[in-house]
C-alpha cells in the first residue's frame, strides 16, 4: 500500500562471473514529485501548485520565474518533475548569456537549486516536448544524478545550437529522448555546436554517463560531443538525416572508459561516424 515501505534489489553477472548486487527500500509517497501540463495546468500566478492535481503549465512556474533572482530561487531543488504532452519552451523561464542579435541564449540548471530529474508522465504515447528555440538547456556547477527521460528535444535554433550542456559531474543520464532540428549556422567558428555536449570544466572529470535509446534526426552537428569524462556509455541510439561536416559520436578529448556500441546511423552523407580529437596527447581511451 501507499506509504508503505517495499524492498528492491538488483543483482547483476557480469560474463566473467562476478556478481554485484544492491538493496533498498521504497515508500510510495507524492512528496518530492511535482508535475507540469502545458495543456491544462496553470501557472503560479493563476494558483497552480505543481501537485498531480494542479500541475504547472510551464518551465517558469517550476523555475520560479524568469528573472535573474528565478536563477537561484531552490524551493523545489531536490524534486522529480514529471511532463504530460505538450510543449515546454525554455524561453517561458530566465534565460542568460544572450546573443544581441537573436534574443537567445540558455537555460541554466545549476547546482542545488532546480530539480535535474525530468520525466515524461507514464501513460501518453506522446512525448512531451522541449523547444530550446530561445534558449540551451544549461547544467552547470558540478551536478551530480541529473536524469533526463522521454523527452522530443526539438527546435534547437538558438544562437549557440545546443541542446543539452553538461558540465562534468557524477551519474548523468539521458534516455528515450528524441532529438531534432538543429541546423547549421549560429556560433560562428566554435565546432561545438551540439544536441549533447559534456563541457570542459576548468579541468575537472565527470564520471559514468548513460545515453540510450536516443534518436538524433536532422542534426547538422555532433549529436554528442564530450570532454573530461570517465565511464560513458553511448549505446542503442539512432542518428540519421545530417548534412552536417561533424562527426556524429565526438568524444572529442581528455576522456575515458568510453562505451560506443549497438547504435545504428544511417543517411549521413559525407560524415565521420566517430572522431578521437588528440589535442597536446590528450585523447580518449
Amino acid at each position: 500500500p501507499a506509504g508503505s515501505p517495499h524492498g528492491a534489489t538488483v543483482r547483476v553477472t557480469d560474463q566473467a562471473g562476478t556478481v554485484a548486487s544492491v538493496s533498498w527500500t521504497i515508500a510510495v509517497t507524492a512528496e518530492g514529485f511535482r508535475f507540469l501540463d502545458a495543456q491544462s495546468g496553470r501557472r503560479v500566478a493563476d494558483g497552480g501548485t505543481g501537485t498531480l492535481d494542479n500541475p504547472w503549465r510551464s518551465l517558469a512556474d517550476m523555475y520560479e520565474g524568469s528573472d535573474y533572482d528565478a536563477k537561484w530561487a531552490n524551493s523545489y531543488a531536490d524534486n522529480f518533475l514529471y511532463f504530460k504532452p505538450g510543449s515546454y519552451a525554455t524561453g517561458d523561464a530566465y534565460i542568460e548569456d544572450i546573443d544581441a542579435s537573436t534574443g537567445t541564449g540558455r537555460m541554466p540548471l545549476s547546482t542545488a537549486t532546480k530539480p535535474v530529474v525530468w520525466l515524461a508522465h507514464p501513460g501518453f504515447a506522446e512525448k512531451p516536448t522541449l523547444d530550446l528555440g530561445r534558449g540551451y538547456i544549461a547544467v552547470y556547477g558540478g551536478q551530480d544524478n541529473l536524469y533526463f527521460d522521454g523527452f522530443n528535444v526539438t527546435n534547437i535554433t538558438n544562437y549557440y545550437r545546443k541542446g543539452i550542456g553538461i558540465d562534468p559531474g557524477d551519474h548523468i543520464t539521458v534516455r528515450r529522448c528524441a532529438f531534432s532540428d538543429l541546423p547549421q549556422g549560429g556560433i560562428g567558428g566554435s565546432n561545438n555546436q551540439s544536441a549533447i555536449m559534456i563541457t570542459d570544466s576548468y579541468g575537472a572529470f565527470g564520471n559514468r554517463f548513460a545515453f540510450t535509446d536516443n534518436t538524433f534526426d536532422r542534426i547538422d552537428a555532433y549529436s554528442i560531443i564530450a570532454y573530461t569524462s570517465n565511464k560513458v556509455l553511448f549505446e542503442d541510439n539512432v542518428i540519421t538525416s545530417s548534412n552536417a561536416n561533424f562527426p556524429s559520436i565526438g568524444p572529442k578529448s581528455n576522456n575515458s572508459m568510453w562505451f560506443i556500441r549497438g547504435n545504428r546511423l544511417r543517411d549521413l552523407p559525407g560524415m565521420r561516424a566517430i572522431w578521437l580529437y588528440n589535442a597536446g596527447g590528450q585523447t580518449t581511451d
